[in-house]
Order: C-alpha cells, then sequence, then structure tokens
C-alpha cells in the first residue's frame, strides 16, 4: 500500500467514526491527532466530492513529506 493509500485510509476510518456520532469532534480529532481546522478542511472536500476528496492533495514536496512522517509514526 503506498503512503498516500495509506493516509487516504486513515481520514476515512475517522470520518467512519465521526458518521457514527458516538464522540464529540473535538475528542475524535484529539483521539487522532488531527486539529479541528484540518477536520473540517476535510469534511468540507468530503461533502463536495464524497469519500474521493479526502485523498492526499500535495502542495508541495515537503509539506507532503512533513504530514506522511508525522501520521506514520502515529499509527
Amino acid at each position: 500500500m503506498s503512503e498516500r493509500e495509506f493516509l487516504y485510509q486513515i481520514r476515512l476510518k475517522i470520518f467512519q467514526e465521526a458518521d457514527k456520532k458516538e464522540i464529540p469532534i473535538t475528542l475524535l480529532d484529539e483521539k487522532h491527532y488531527i486539529s479541528r481546522k484540518c477536520f473540517y478542511k476535510w469534511w468540507k472536500r468530503r461533502e463536495e466530492e464524497g469519500d474521493e476528496g479526502l485523498r492526499l492533495k500535495i502542495r508541495s514536496a515537503m509539506w507532503a513529506f512533513k504530514i506522511n512522517l508525522r501520521l506514520l509514526n502515529r499509527y
């Protein structure tokens, strides 16, 4: 599995938990080490594009490297 696919699967997992509405978004964000701003950015893209909106959108190579490294170390 590629890193991009791995990150996509993590985001899907986060939104599957959010869809259940069992815990508040704030606690869900803390559990997965993401900011509320990031969650709601993904949420907006998911609303507009469906689950494909959760795929990684590369801004720069260094930014992608930092994000991947941070998330890969947590899972």
